[in-house]
């Protein structure tokens, strides 16, 4: 088989370039009328005009030819132009206007839809600041409501530390109530049950009516309710048959003895600090005293009854003043309670107040935001209204130049022609002379006078 052989004008082995297209740039145009590149500024405007929305009116062949047709039309001065070609300008110049007159509309109605925005802008704007008005007035109100609210809570954090204080001290003006009754009643039991038992002869008791016929004696219901105790023991569980003393009748107090009645009469005086003597002659006096008492014996038995009464006195006087003091110490713990109760009412009815405040601040809040997203919303409806109507003012100026420009083209006449040259006419000098030698001499002889001078 025959070896290829590589293409002409190019080697064997060598690979083939990728030339890449480049589009190649359009020819500048060549204008042969000065005013030509004028028409084409023009035309251009025409065109940028329809693009942006406002295009010569009239059928599409119409503009084609007027495109072909306008720039030999105004490179012509207006006295050559023929029929057609005037025809043609006419139709050029009521198609300007009726651009620029559309943009001036156009623009008008922006415009005037911008005022409607404007209005609708401000009115939504007053609106925005009265609900910025009611949300700081809302928000005035929470703050002084908050305040309230914590004050009446101090208010009431105060009143139940002194309901407590007042709870504490009557307690302790209780316990100290108290323990001046315990005072008192040992100094009355000591007087009157111990003292009056070994001074004061007992009084016989009446004796006992005889039985009626039919009636049972207490003997006989002592042994009655003996028997009911007894048959109800049996009749207990065995669990409850084990408690010790159930069903026994209790056995009476022992009487305590002469000594033993002595000794608390000693202690009761001992313990108020009495007189020694009178403790040591106190015992044989009351020994004596349902017997033979003696002067002695009666004059310290009187020491007795005028010491125990003093005692009495003053032990009633600290109850009488424990007494008050816990009365006194309870109206105050009312009306702390009291002063409590009206404060944690007020405490409440103020957070009820600061809750419903929080909530309408809430409120006043989101109609704000909802306000200011109106408004926000408003202005960017507008925006491309707005946009046009800054690029309007720039398009009527541009329509305006191609106008002026047009203007100038229609208008164009013939240079009116140029005067002839005037000639004017040179006057002829006449021929200097040549001055005579006459007049040498003397120069040479005043020469000579200066030079003897």
């Amino acid at each position: 088989m025959p070896a290829r052989s590589a293409p002409r004008g190019r080697r064997a082995g060598m690979k083939r370039k990728i030339v890449e297209d480049v589009p190649e740039e359009p020819a500048a145009k060549v204008y042969n009328n000065p005013f030509e590149r004028d028409v084409d500024h023009i035309l251009d405007f025409v065109k940028t005009a329809g693009d942006r929305g406002f295009a010569f009116e009239g059928r599409e062949s119409n503009l084609r030819m007027m495109k072909l047709c306008a720039a030999p039309a105004l490179c012509e001065v207006r006295e050559e132009r023929h029929s057609n070609q005037t025809v043609m300008v006419g139709l050029m110049d009521d198609g300007l206007q009726n651009i620029e007159f559309r943009m001036v509309e156009d623009l008008k109605n922006c415009q005037t839809r911008l005022a409607e925005a404007d209005s609708v802008l401000a009115n939504l704007e007053q609106i925005r600041d009265e609900s910025q008005k009611v949300l700081e007035a809302k928000d005035e109100t929470l703050r002084v409501t908050r305040e309230a609210f914590h004050a009446k809570r101090e208010i009431t954090v105060g009143n139940k530390k002194i309901t407590e204080e007042c709870r504490k001290e009557l307690k302790i003006r209780e316990k100290a109530l108290k323990s001046d009754q315990d005072i008192l009643d040992a100094i009355v039991a000591a007087y009157d049950i111990e003292f009056n038992k070994l001074t004061v002869a007992p009084v016989p008791e009446p004796p006992a009516p005889a039985p009626v016929e039919g009636e049972a004696t207490p003997a006989v219901e002592g042994e009655l309710e003996q028997k009911v105790e007894d048959l109800e023991i049996v009749e207990e569980k065995p669990a409850a048959r084990s408690s010790a003393g159930r069903g026994r009748r209790r056995s009476a107090p022992k009487e305590p003895t002469v000594d033993e009645r002595i000794e608390r009469i000693l202690a009761q005086m001992r313990k108020y600090e009495a007189n020694e003597s009178l403790l040591n002659a106190l015992p044989f006096a009351l020994r004596n005293a349902l017997t033979n008492p003696q002067g002695f014996d009666i004059e310290a038995m009187n020491a007795c009854t005028k010491f125990f009464a003093e005692k009495r006195m003053w032990a009633e006087g600290q109850v009488f003043r424990s007494h008050a003091g816990v009365e006194e110490q309870k109206a105050k713990l009312m009306a702390a309670e009291k002063e409590q109760a009206t404060a944690q009412t007020e405490q409440t009815a103020a957070k009820e107040l600061s809750t419903q405040s929080h909530e309408e601040a809430k409120i006043a809040s989101r109609d704000l935001r909802q306000k200011n997203q109106d408004i926000d919303d408003h202005k960017k409806k507008d925006v491309d209204t707005r946009k046009r109507v800054i690029d309007m003012d720039g398009w009527i100026n541009e329509i305006k130049m191609a106008i002026q420009m047009f203007s100038m083209l229609r208008d164009r006449t013939n240079p009116p022609p140029a005067p002839e040259p005037v000639v004017e006419e040179t006057p002829i000098e006449a021929p200097i002379e040549p001055m005579e030698e006459v007049a040498a001499p003397i120069m040479e002889e005043s020469t000579a006078m200066e030079i003897e001078a």
